[in-house]
């Protein structure tokens, strides 16, 4: 993020487009822009980028200091300040450069507004449109984040009809509401949308699967947080003011009519959004103390009212705010807080290893963008941070976090050259299938340990590579100017050598063809898999190496006859001199049994089968998967390009199936409808194309051709994953068509 903001290479639009791909999951981009734009004043360093927290704890305390205010008074806004910004929870977490901080910030900001239009009594309220802005930030830090407000906006719906203004008022306000939330978050949604779902269904099934004792049917899930008051206060700070509540309220001989008094209509509305905040982390499959922090700042203006409160039996006005200063004062010294522990000398002397894991990938590959995944998700050692260095040292290793499943985690080498892991502790984020993964890695042959460094917890982090990487690319002079071609068969696949201008390398595909007797194959190919960095030079030359997996007949025959075809970005075929024209079927001894680089262009043959089965859940788990090993998703491009060039040149469906899911992912629209169309005129029996063709035509608001889909899609033999959606379907074209009563019955099922 800070490099795209500094790039002056690029125009805005791209540079807009670039910010919107920085991520792509359930960790929103806002979070990385705004601590971007504090480094880019100051600078680009890691004490910065910790400093860069301020940022929202300032906008967290505003906020709270305004709540105080309509709950109570401006001297509980000042204790509820002081209580957050010095409890041992904050503490921790604004010295890490994580989004829990910025979450809690702006949820607080959020729900500021939600209860300035909750309150408002004026025909038409404004804060209706800040509501929806701040809830597409908070959407633009966590996505998920949105959910905590679920309750409270069931309630400000509920205000809006029974109120005594005319229902037009009403309307007008949630039309602001909703055009205000979408008109932030779409750029980022509409780019990432499938990712952003499958990224965070993933991280769902994996806290299910792996959190025992935790599931939310358990007692313990529900009594996690509760449990936890002590460290989110800080142990200190917790039993100075359980102290004082306990002697305090013990003493009270009326304590109903303090709980009469207590439920006041403000009252409930804020122990609403405790509620909603609380069921919300307690439903949620994997529980870690972070996620009790959006509502730490309201629990913080409950301690400051009961504080700040003069009605006492034993601790006056001024005693109950000097122990506090001297609870709070003392936390800052006893507490295991990160900042004032004693641990802390022993950590701030060790220079953590990431800028070294970062160099150590990219020492001999200044030219591509290589995809490091990572296993540990510790306090110091995950990919937020490891991340974050990437982007200090030019952008040159994309960070993505290994989810994987007991069942398919082998399947996880074929999509990664690199790996980190660690010994000991994991992170939270550890499980079984992570384990699994982990020994894997150590005992496959296909991977090396590049290199290892010693933590001061007496663990260790090991750098691995794969054996043989799947692209080396390095400058080169051309004696020639025609195009060397040189393809060697491997263990398990090809080689590919290539010596061409950058220009050419950057932009084409290549269309492989083996012949033999009675044998026939073929392959596509995306150069260096697209992973070319924003400052490749394309008028140099270069000599490109790249490996690619393909399934080869058995050593009775002794050659295949090679056909290869170029195709550049403009879709145009051009020709390539091959060293040799004639595939020599004898393997090289040199990596033998490894396990090769899954090539992405034949990964979309096999979403284009998933889609023309109707197999919906197998295909987006697969592009998830893909889309982590792929940033920018290039593969997408190239192939869209390759197989329209195939169905050219064969006429056969199936690679429109795949040219049809490439622009589907894309969201190429209009471009898909023309697509399916053409699919349709040759597969039209297959009940789950039309079905596609439905989803297609809702989204471009067309009622009349949904409806047709829909209708074919019933006749035709569909999967059983069809005809389970097919309600949604029809009940969203019901909605097209204004026949809310249909809708209704229809989505009910």
């Amino acid at each position: 993020m800070y490099n795209i903001l500094g790039d002056q290479g690029i125009n805005i639009s791209e540079k807009f487009n670039q910010l919107l791909n920085v991520t792509d999951s359930y960790r929103g981009p806002l979070t990385y822009f705004l601590s971007s734009l504090f480094l880019k004043v100051f600078n680009n360093t890691y004490q910065f980028a910790y400093l860069s927290n301020q940022i929202f704890n300032i906008i967290c305390i505003i906020s709270i200091f305004n709540l105080s205010k309509l709950l109570k008074n401006e001297s509980t806004g000042i204790w509820a300040s002081l209580i957050f910004t010095f409890s041992s929870l904050i503490l921790n977490h604004r010295s890490d450069y994580l989004i829990d901080l910025s979450l809690t910030s702006l949820s607080t900001l959020g729900f500021l507004f939600f209860t300035k239009w909750y309150l408002d009594k004026k025909k038409f309220s404004f804060y209706s449109s800040l509501s929806g802005v701040s809830l597409g930030l908070i959407f633009l830090t966590r996505p998920t984040g949105i959910i905590i407000f679920f309750i409270p906006f069931i309630f400000i719906l509920l205000k809006l009809i029974l109120r005594k203004f005319s229902f037009s008022y009403s309307l007008k306000e949630l039309i602001f509401f909703l055009i205000s939330f979408v008109l932030i978050i779409f750029p980022w949604f509409s780019k990432n949308w499938l990712t952003i779902i499958t990224s965070t269904v993933n991280a769902w099934k994996w806290g299910v699967n792996y959190q025992d004792g935790l599931e939310f049917y358990s007692i313990e899930s529900w009594l996690f947080y509760f449990k936890k008051l002590p460290l989110i206060f800080g142990p200190f700070n917790f039993s100075i003011f359980a102290t004082i509540f306990l002697l305090e309220k013990g003493l009270k001989r009326n304590l109903l009519n303090f709980k009469i008094r207590f439920l006041t209509k403000l009252n409930l509305w804020f122990l609403i959004y405790i509620f909603n905040c609380y069921l919300i982390i307690s439903l949620m499959s994997t529980k870690d103390i972070r996620f009790v922090m959006p509502i730490f700042p309201i629990l913080c203006i409950y301690a400051a009212i009961f504080l700040d409160s003069k009605e006492f039996k034993i601790f006056s006005h001024k005693s109950k705010k000097l122990i506090l200063i001297v609870s709070l004062f003392c936390s800052l010294f006893f507490t295991k807080s990160k900042l004032y522990s004693i641990n802390l000398n022993t950590h701030s002397t060790y220079e953590w290893p990431h800028a070294d894991i970062v160099k150590e990938i990219t020492k001999d590959s200044r030219n591509l963008v290589s995809t490091l995944a990572i296993l540990p998700d510790t306090r110091e050692i995950n990919t937020f941070n490891l991340e974050a260095e990437a982007s200090r040292q030019g952008e040159y290793v994309a960070v993505r976090q290994v989810i994987s499943n007991k069942e398919t985690y082998k399947e996880d080498l074929e999509f990664f050259d690199w790996f980190l892991i660690k010994t000991g502790y994991q992170g939270v984020m550890s499980n079984e299938s992570k384990n699994l993964l982990n020994e894997y890695l150590l005992n496959s042959p296909s991977f090396i340990i590049q290199k290892e460094w010693d933590l001061p917890d007496k663990s260790k982090v090991s750098l691995l590579r794969r054996k043989s990487l799947n692209t080396y690319l390095i400058k080169n002079d051309c004696k020639d100017s025609s195009s060397n071609l040189d393809i060697k068969k491997i263990p398990g696949g090809l080689r590919l050598r290539l010596t061409n201008k950058g220009k050419l390398i950057k932009s084409s595909n290549i269309l492989l063809d083996f012949i033999g007797e009675d044998y026939k194959n073929s392959t596509n190919i995306s150069l260096a898999n697209g992973s070319f960095h924003r400052n490749f030079d394309k008028e140099s030359c270069y000599f490109l190496t790249q490996d690619i997996p393909i399934n080869l007949p058995d050593k009775n025959q002794k050659e295949l006859k090679i056909k290869v075809k170029l195709l550049d970005e403009k879709g145009k075929i051009k020709n390539l001199n091959l060293v040799d024209n004639k595939l020599n079927m004898k393997d090289e001894k040199e990596y033998e049994n490894t396990i090769k680089m899954a090539n992405k262009i034949s990964k979309v043959e096999l979403l284009g089968n998933l889609l023309r089965k109707g197999e919906f859940e197998k295909l987006f788990n697969l592009v998830g998967v893909i889309n982590q090993s792929d940033p920018t998703q290039m593969y997408l491009k190239d192939a869209e390009k390759i197989y329209l060039q195939r169905f050219y040149d064969d006429a056969n469906v199936k690679y429109l199936y795949n040219v049809l899911i490439c622009q589907i992912l894309q969201r190429e629209v209009v471009n898909a409808e023309k697509t399916i169309n053409l699919i349709l005129k040759a597969d039209y029996t297959n009940g789950n194309a039309h079905l596609v063709k439905s989803i297609i035509n809702i989204y471009l608001l067309d009622k009349k051709d949904a409806r047709s889909s829909i209708n074919n899609a019933k006749i035709f033999k569909k999967s059983k994953e069809s005809s389970e959606i097919i309600n949604i379907l029809e009940g969203l074209t019901y909605l097209l068509e204004l026949k809310f009563n249909n809708a209704f019955s229809v989505l009910k099922q």
